[in-house]
């Protein structure tokens, strides 16, 4: 039998997935900015002049569908490097690994989920798809929405806005590639966190912005919209799981002893 020495300390595993995904996107995207003028024009366009790039969107007028496509890939790409990074990290937290139970409450599935996430680039890759899952999925709620309120826009001008909404996490790229190395330094996880929530924030105020400009409607309205749409879309997953799984009896829990931590 091998003598053990609970004193020595092994270093954690290297994983240069995502360091080496980020800087070839990094790379691509720089590349084609600097090579594709009208490229780089919306893009700068889009944050500049928002108001102005969404009327075009809705109209559409102006914005190749090739551009949206690009920007479409690239923001998915950034946000699944942040998603796989926290998931990397965490991935033997235990209160993590009971709210992936709790999520994907069929074994099976939450057995191919686990299996994915010890994998980076499987990891990537998945990440990625639900992240462009999510952009297709806010066209078409907002789809309906629009139908509501008896307005009529064309689904693929709101699937082409809700990519190039995503273009507020491009600048999140180079700090994405490296947030996995970041987070093994536990004194920075809150400057880490607030970062993320920060962007979050930004993508949440140009989302009203956009509906604005696509509802043709006060801001206060459309806020009010957002938020009641957002509750609707939450609370049905919320109460399947919860359904399913008890997730909410365990997720109010989690939350308790996150606040506890801090105080």
């Amino acid at each position: 039998m091998r003598n053990y020495n609970p004193n020595i300390g092994l270093p954690a595993k290297k994983v240069n997935s995502f360091l080496l995904t980020g800087l070839l996107l990094m790379f691509a995207f720089l590349f084609i900015y600097h090579n594709r003028h009208y490229f780089r024009k919306n893009i700068q366009r889009s944050f500049l002049h928002p108001h102005g790039f969404y009327s075009d969107i809705r109209d559409g007028r102006k914005i190749p569908n090739s551009h949206t496509v690009l920007i479409s890939l690239f923001s998915s790409a950034s946000i699944s490097l942040l998603i796989s990074s926290f998931s990397y990290y965490f991935r033997n937290n235990i209160i993590f690994d009971h709210l992936l139970t709790l999520i994907f409450f069929s074994p099976r599935i939450k057995f191919l989920v686990a299996d994915v996430i010890q994998n980076p680039l499987l990891l990537l890759l998945f990440s990625f798809a639900m992240s462009y899952f999510y952009f297709l999925s806010f066209a078409v709620i907002f789809r309906i929405v629009l139908l509501l309120f008896k307005k009529r826009t064309k689904i693929s001008r709101l699937i082409s806005l809700s990519c190039w909404l995503g273009n507020v996490f491009l600048p999140t790229m180079p700090f994405a590639m490296i947030a996995l190395r970041i987070l093994q330094l536990q004194k920075y996880h809150s400057i880490i966190f607030l970062l993320c929530l920060l962007f979050v924030l930004w993508y949440f105020i140009r989302v009203i912005t956009a509906l604005r400009v696509t509802f043709m409607m006060p801001m206060l309205k459309v806020m009010v919209i957002l938020l009641i749409t957002a509750f609707i879309v939450v609370s049905g997953i919320v109460y399947f799981l919860q359904i399913q799984s008890g997730f909410w009896d365990y997720a109010t829990y989690y939350w308790q002893l996150f606040w506890r931590s801090f105080g």
